[in-house]
């Protein structure tokens, strides 16, 4: 079996005993290297309209061998290629990741039609049986426009749920005001999807009581509204009040209901109490949980700049001058402090170590984010401080509550470093006020928060330190 194909060698490599064989590696031909010809979207032509346009395609992959490095008939599927090639250049994906987004592809676009829409639900199992790049698959059919997004949305599926023992007539209303609170409409400011569950979940527990006895939002009165909010207290009043405010504020608009039973109940304000300062335990804890690079930008950019979370996912490289020692955080431009600026510049190695072709702008970035151009999640922000007392947001105030405190309680001081608003400025200044009168405040805890207060650099000093 063998015999012919020995017949054909006319050449023996000679070689030492302990001399490694080089191999001279075969050049790889023009097709096999071939970037994805130039493509535009295909002019329309005549073709075979669909019989059934609703059946569902089966999706499998090895449909088409493209071993042979040919360019594809189809043109649809060269104009997707060309789409995936311009993307994974601009964006730096891995050479793995431009493989698997061609063969998604190719699975799904060899014998398109024009036309025809290709469902979400059906091509969404089979990638992810195989670990595929969903996302980046999608997006190239969304840019080609024949994408038909059939996914519920994950919000829509909470609101279900969490309305599902609800009275019919008093269900279907609930949904629809909380609809327009979520896309906003011509008098109506979008709410986020934090806000409007805070509210779904204060109103709840009212909606069952109300529907063992009404049918329809029409049906509640005054008293029961009265009735319904007197056993609360504090915030949970105030925030359920409100829900309720502009629940009947719809439906009356709506002309849902006949008269507004919340009409001329006051909201008021709540006494929230004197903001506490963080123990040294409680930030010595957190300090120690941050032992990754990402989780050390969180904690110093929330506890020496008194940083939001969100502000810290939304920078940019743009906002970080290192040469200047300045970042700019939610529109304003501070000093780095000396701290800030040294874990930057480690966070920044590790970042072109790591993902030096990305494209994504931003300076918090991940595995999953490389790829693309979006902000990380919340939750990969707030991984490692999950279940501590000094959490990103308890830093945040109490270095606001540090600066009140060494600045003399001083409320126009604190909005021009922070750039809060008269009200919230005024409660710092309050708490700081309290803090300083308490007689029995010990020497530790006072010395303890006058060194974190105090700047750390006599060069940079932490924006607001006086």
């Amino acid at each position: 079996m063998l015999l012919p194909y020995v017949r054909r060698v006319r050449h023996h490599q000679l070689c030492f005993a302990g001399m490694p064989l080089k191999r001279t590696a075969r050049p790889r031909t023009e097709t096999s290297e071939a970037r994805p010809v130039i493509a535009t979207r295909p002019g329309t032509q005549r073709v075979q309209l669909l019989l059934f346009p609703d059946l569902r395609r089966a999706y499998r992959y090895g449909i088409v061998d493209r071993r042979d490095r040919q360019p594809p008939t189809n043109p649809w599927l060269r104009w997707a290629l060309h789409i995936a090639a311009t993307m994974a250049e601009a964006r730096g994906f891995s050479p793995q990741l431009t493989r698997t987004l061609t063969r998604n592809l190719t699975m799904l676009l060899t014998y398109y039609i024009e036309d025809e829409l290709i469902r979400y639900s059906s091509y969404q199992p089979v990638l992810t049986s195989r670990g595929s790049s969903v996302a980046q698959t999608t997006e190239v059919l969304q840019t080609m426009g024949i994408l038909l997004d059939d996914r519920h949305p994950v919000f829509d599926r909470w609101l279900d749920a969490k309305l599902a023992d609800i009275a019919p007539g008093i269900r279907d209303d609930t949904r629809r005001w909380v609809q327009l609170m979520h896309i906003g409409g011509p008098r109506t400011h979008a709410r986020s999807h934090r806000t409007l569950r805070g509210y779904i979940d204060l109103l709840r527990p009212v909606l069952l009581d109300w529907s063992a006895r009404h049918d329809h939002l029409r049906e509640i009165s005054r008293d029961e509204v009265v009735t319904a909010i007197k056993p609360l207290h504090g915030i949970r009043r105030q925030i359920t009040l409100v829900a309720l405010r502009s629940l009947f504020s719809w439906a009356k608009r709506r002309g849902v209901v006949f008269a507004n039973p919340t009409s001329r109940l006051r909201v008021g304000d709540v006494d929230r109490g004197v903001l506490q300062p963080l123990t040294t335990d409680e930030i010595a804890r957190t300090v120690r949980a941050a032992t990754t690079l990402q989780a050390r930008v969180f904690v110093v950019l929330a506890a020496v700049h008194a940083a939001l979370p969100g502000a810290i996912r939304a920078l940019h490289l743009s906002d970080v001058d290192l040469g200047n020692r300045r970042v700019t955080i939610a529109g304003r431009s501070q000093p780095l402090s000396e701290l800030s600026h040294l874990t930057l510049l480690a966070w920044l190695d590790h970042r072109r170590q790591n993902w030096p072709s990305t494209a994504n702008p931003h300076l918090m970035i991940n595995a999953m984010t490389a790829i693309g151009t979006g902000q990380v999640s919340h939750v990969w922000a707030n991984r490692t401080l999950n279940g501590l007392p000094a959490s990103l947001e308890r830093l945040r105030i109490d270095r606001q509550l540090d600066e009140a405190l060494v600045s003399g309680a001083d409320p126009l001081h604190l909005s021009e470093v922070f750039d809060l608003d008269a009200k919230t400025a005024v409660r710092y200044t309050a708490s700081a006020r309290q803090l300083l009168k308490r007689p029995h405040e010990d020497a530790s805890t006072s010395s303890a928060r006058t060194d974190r207060s105090a700047p750390k650099d006599p060069v940079n000093p932490p924006v607001g330190s006086s």
